[in-house]
Order: C-alpha cells, then sequence, then structure tokens
C-alpha cells in the first residue's frame, strides 16, 4: 500500500494506493465508501479484496474528511455534489499521473456514494463502469418517508438553513451509542469498535448537510 497526497483541480487529496503484485499495468478501481465515512473503513475492506485478485485499488478521502484538509465550514460535510466533483477531480488526476501506470480506471461505490459515482461515471469517459454496493439511490418521497415524513423533514431542512446561515460551523456526533442527539444513534457499523469505529473515523457531521441527505 502506498499513500499519495494527489494533487487535483480541488485540492490536495489524501489517498491510499492498493497494487496487486507481479501484474504490470493492472486495472485499477476507485472506491468510495458511506456516509460521513473515511477511506480506512469499507472501502480499505474493498481495497485489500480487490488486490488480492490482481486488482489496483484507489481509496481517498473527500475534501473535508480524514486526511482531505478544507475550511471549517466544508468540514464534515455531505455535499452530493462536491464529492461528485472530488471523485471526477481523482479520476482525472489518476489518469493524468504517469507515475501510477494502469490499464483502465473502474469505480465502486458503497450506499450513499453510489450516487456520487454514477454522476461522476456521466461525466468522465474515463471511468470505464462502475459497480455499487448496498446503494443508497433516494427521491424526495422516499427520503420524506425514512426521516419521518414532513413535518420532521421541514425542521431538519430548517436547522441546515440555520447552520449555512451561521458564521461558525456546527458539528455534531455523526454516530453514538449513547448521545441521542447523533445522527446515527445506535447504528451498527459505525459504532462497532471491530468494523467502522477506528481512530481513523471523524465521527463527525456538518449540520448544514441535512439539507443533501
Amino acid at each position: 500500500m502506498q499513500k499519495i497526497m494527489l494533487s487535483t483541480r480541488v485540492g490536495v487529496i489524501a489517498a491510499n494506493l492498493y497494487s496487486p503484485k507481479n501484474v504490470a499495468k493492472p486495472p485499477l478501481i476507485i472506491i468510495t465508501g458511506a456516509w460521513t465515512t473515511v477511506k480506512e473503513q469499507m472501502p480499505t475492506t474493498y481495497a485489500k479484496a480487490l488486490q488480492e485478485r490482481g486488482f489496483a485499488a484507489l481509496v481517498f478521502d473527500f475534501r473535508g474528511w480524514g486526511g482531505s484538509e478544507d475550511q471549517a465550514k466544508y468540514k464534515y460535510l455531505e455535499d452530493p455534489v462536491r464529492k461528485t466533483e472530488d471523485i471526477h477531480a481523482v479520476v482525472e488526476a489518476i489518469s493524468a499521473n504517469h507515475a501510477i501506470e494502469v490499464s483502465e480506471i473502474y469505480g465502486l461505490g458503497v450506499c450513499a456514494s453510489s450516487g456520487y459515482m454514477l454522476n461522476a461515471a456521466s461525466q468522465s469517459s474515463d471511468l470505464k463502469a462502475v459497480a455499487l454496493v448496498a446503494p443508497w439511490l433516494h427521491d424526495q418521497a422516499l427520503a420524506t418517508n425514512i426521516y419521518g415524513g414532513e413535518e420532521s423533514v421541514n425542521g431538519l431542512l430548517e436547522m441546515s438553513d440555520e447552520a449555512q446561515q451561521s458564521e461558525q460551523p456546527s458539528y455534531i456526533e455523526a454516530a453514538s451509542l449513547t448521545n441521542e442527539n447523533a445522527l446515527m444513534y445506535q447504528a451498527p457499523y459505525y459504532t462497532e469498535t471491530d468494523r467502522g469505529l477506528i481512530s481513523e473515523y471523524d465521527n463527525k457531521f456538518n449540520v448544514a448537510s441535512l439539507v443533501n441527505i
């Protein structure tokens, strides 16, 4: 595994490249994870599995998450537009980086980033194909039902608007077993120390993101 600070058109992106042994110019799969996650979580699980099967795999932190720095107002921001831009920028940077020799580039999106990956693929001919795992591809009706109905959603939108208007960013705990005000209260994976609750996980969520969920 090689740690990379990847220079892209949207800024410097922290990434890890997993290369297979004894494979010249392997296919490369760019892997993105579920919302609020960092590259060391489920993206790395898939990267290691693909590496063993002869693929190169790249995992990275979106801007404002993990090792990819950003302004305070953009930290821990779950923004589909920005994250799609990040995927697109990473694909461009890898395609232009002659130090990383690959035959073709593919995408793998997990959960919320499935939609981001599909959007990026529609914008880039460099992505030959994409695969999705547990895709969260919602519309307004589905989101309204899941988040407690119209009144509840309106409340979330008001919170998001207030956070966007504030001079200081508002962060809350992303996942918790004890904090009922966390974004994900007693949610599996994110609160399990042998799975998602690892030291690299930021475990924070920008309240301004609520408009996007």
